[in-house]
Parts: structure tokens; C-alpha cells; sequence
């Protein structure tokens, strides 16, 4: 079983992330509340809005892994790209 398919036994329900070498994390569907706080830190600090999320929101982890380091800049960013995925952000169109 890879560990990804661990991760969502594990979690279920929860989003695997998978970062370009090879490393892992798996987060569970924020609160209101916490998308809240995510986005008022996101005004005036865009990578604290990610750091909120993962506070709140990490299930699990590769081995290792560090989120909160000053060498995991580099993961935060990737899933500053997958943060909407993470709260499950609907897609909207206006209909005019």
C-alpha cells in the first residue's frame, strides 16, 4: 500500500498532499472559524494564512517534516497553491 492509500485509510475525508520529493501530509477540511482567522492573517501576511490552515488543519506528516521551520518555506508555498483545495472552495460563475 503506497502512503498516500495509508494516509487516506488512515484519514478519511482528509486531502493528501504530496510534495514534489516525495513527501507527504494529509489535512482535514478547516472550520469556518479557522478559514476565518486564515483570512484575516492572509490581509497583511499571506504565508501566515497558510500557516493558520496547517495549524489547525495537519493531520499527519512525512517523517520529519517540519512545517513551521525556517527550510520548509518551500512546502508552505506549495500549498499556498492548494490551500482552496484544502477548504474545499467551490468554483462559482455569474450568470448574467
Amino acid at each position: 500500500m503506497s502512503k498516500v492509500d495509508e494516509l487516506k485509510k488512515k484519514h478519511p475525508g482528509a486531502t493528501v498532499v504530496e510534495f514534489e520529493d516525495g513527501v507527504f501530509a494529509a489535512f482535514k477540511k478547516p472550520t469556518r472559524q479557522v478559514v476565518g482567522m486564515a483570512m484575516n492573517t492572509g490581509r497583511t501576511n499571506p504565508l501566515g494564512m497558510v500557516e493558520v490552515i496547517v495549524k489547525n488543519c495537519l493531520l499527519d506528516a512525512s517523517e520529519g517534516l517540519d512545517l513551521f521551520s525556517d527550510d520548509a518555506v518551500g512546502y508552505l508555498m506549495g500549498l499556498a497553491e492548494k490551500v482552496d483545495i484544502i477548504i474545499g472552495t467551490k468554483k462559482a460563475e455569474i450568470k448574467n
